[in-house]
């Protein structure tokens, strides 16, 4: 049973920093990892990383020819379509199984040393993928007071602080020919015959550390995609629909009855 850890990326150094080394401490030793870097906004300081980051062994990974035993850097030039980018895996590693991680996520302790069985499980009952619980948070959420109301998201959050969980992501598949992302933006995984789902538990989740701040910035490119305007429209919408719908139902069973001065 062999992975490829997939990482795309643009300029998340922060994060590269703390989930590159935590691969390599914890993923078993026929896993691989796989970079992918933007030809031409790939800023300096992350190449700077790749290039003198050693693992435990005290072995230099990043070579000329972007190879390392358990490490390969690739280089792609941008051309606006997500599922391209993530295709890319498929070209660069023979491993049994791809996770694909975005940059700005990493993965707990406990999910890297023990992912084999979930993997032997779907295997045996004949599935292609395997779907992941994801915990997010923004980190910068204390900076944008306006930013639940304005989003309708007053009943994202659980009491830890974590939204829309344990938003299930399917980022563990087989490396086959008939399974492709596919879509330019919001892009989804096809041809999976069927997956397994991971318990929904602390011990086995994507961390995924969202800052608001960034957000801003990407949405001015995602805007730029009519797919995801029209999406992020009717999102909005139904967000709507639902917290009016919950604030209703408040009011009406508040102790002191129906008051509107009460919300």
């Amino acid at each position: 049973m062999s992975i490829c850890y997939y990482i795309p990326v643009k300029d998340e150094l922060e994060y590269l920093e703390r989930s590159i080394p935590n691969l390599f401490k914890n993923m078993g030793k026929d896993d691989m990892i796989l970079i992918s870097i933007d030809k031409d906004k790939t800023p300096i300081s992350i190449r700077n990383y790749l290039s003198t980051f050693e693992d435990e062994k005290d072995i230099a990974w990043f070579r000329n020819d972007g190879g390392h035993p358990t490490m390969k850097v690739v280089e792609f030039e941008w051309c606006h379509d997500f599922s391209a980018l993530k295709n890319l895996a498929f070209e660069y590693t023979d491993k049994e199984w791809i996770f694909q991680l975005d940059a700005d996520e990493n993965l707990t302790e406990t999910l890297i040393q023990q992912i084999n069985p979930f993997l032997e499980t779907a295997k045996q009952e004949g599935w292609d993928g395997v779907m992941i619980p994801r915990i997010n948070t923004y980190t910068d959420l204390e900076d944008y007071p306006n930013f639940i109301e304005d989003n309708y998201l007053h009943f994202a959050f659980n009491d830890r602080g974590w939204m829309h969980w344990p938003e299930y992501c399917l980022r563990i598949y087989r490396n086959l020919d008939y399974i492709r992302w596919v879509g330019e933006i919001h892009e989804s995984i096809q041809g999976c015959k069927a997956h397994l789902q991971i318990e929904p538990s602390e011990d086995y989740a994507i961390i995924h550390e969202k800052s608001i701040s960034k957000q801003i910035i990407s949405d001015e490119y995602y805007n730029t995609f009519e797919h995801h305007r029209n999406l992020h429209h009717q999102n909005i919408q139904n967000r709507k629909k639902v917290v009016e719908a919950k604030l209703e139902s408040i009011r009406f069973n508040s102790e002191q009855g129906f008051e509107e001065e009460n919300i």
